[in-house]
């Protein structure tokens, strides 16, 4: 009824992105999402959706793009650290991530992927004991995590624990 009602084309987006993932519908969802923008250009959760869009077709630059406007309007906006972080060091600039990824860390200290991400970076420009600092954290909160779930910490397996080879049915005489 009101198509330029500010939040209208965001809930819509949204919206398509919860049914299952058909062709196009990132795209269709993606096209919402801009007009939320073109109402409202300081939506920030408007940009932070094309962000991921685009950080999960692989289009880091856009996604970059999307990621730091969202992160201009809304400096608290732990996930969109995350995103803009996290593309910034798959674009090979850890150290332009690790800003964002510290704030991400400071805003939701429970969030794992914010741990996982700034664990890598670390890792990228060489803080070792940093690294292994949040590696730990991103594993102590996947196994609380996976126990509230009601599942054990994934077995891990060793060699020793698969099938043998042998020889085959000609050979084994």
């Amino acid at each position: 009824m009101e198509p330029t009602g500010p939040g209208i084309h965001f809930r819509i987006g949204r919206s398509v992105l919860s049914r299952p993932q058909g062709s196009g519908s990132q795209n269709e969802a993606l096209k919402e999402f801009e007009q939320e923008l073109q109402i409202d250009s300081t939506n920030a959760t408007a940009a932070y959706e094309i962000g991921e869009i685009y950080r999960k077709q692989g289009q880091l630059e856009k996604s970059e793009k999307f990621f730091t406007l969202a992160v201009e309007h809304y400096p608290d906006f732990a996930e969109a650290r995350i995103g803009l972080g996290r593309v910034l060091s798959e674009l090979k600039q850890p150290a332009k991530a690790l800003p964002h990824l510290q704030a991400a860390t400071q805003l939701s200290p429970e969030n794992e992927v914010s741990h996982y991400q700034l664990a890598l970076v670390y890792k990228a420009i060489g803080k070792t004991t940093e690294q292994q600092r949040d590696f730990k954290e991103f594993q102590r909160m996947r196994e609380q995590r996976l126990k509230q779930l009601g599942r054990a910490q994934p077995p891990s397996y060793k060699p020793a624990d698969v099938t043998k080879q042998e020889l085959g049915p000609e050979l084994a005489q």
